[in-house]
């Protein structure tokens, strides 16, 4: 049996909607308590250099 659970059969559950938005549309505002307020788009956030690690999920409840 494989360690890595594949994508496409890892356990998706939500109590609530799933939000429709538009990549191209989306931002993520820095401010408050930091030196340099910046917004990023989705794609600017998805520049840099992909990190892989293993780690374990474990359900609580």
């Amino acid at each position: 049996m494989d360690e890595i659970t594949p994508t496409e059969a890892f356990f998706d559950r939500s109590h609530t909607y799933t939000p429709q938005v538009k990549a191209e549309d989306w931002k993520l505002t820095i401010s408050g308590l930091v030196e340099k307020p910046q917004t990023f788009t989705l794609a600017e956030l998805k520049m840099p250099p992909r990190t892989e690690i293993v780690g374990v999920l474990e359900c609580a409840g």
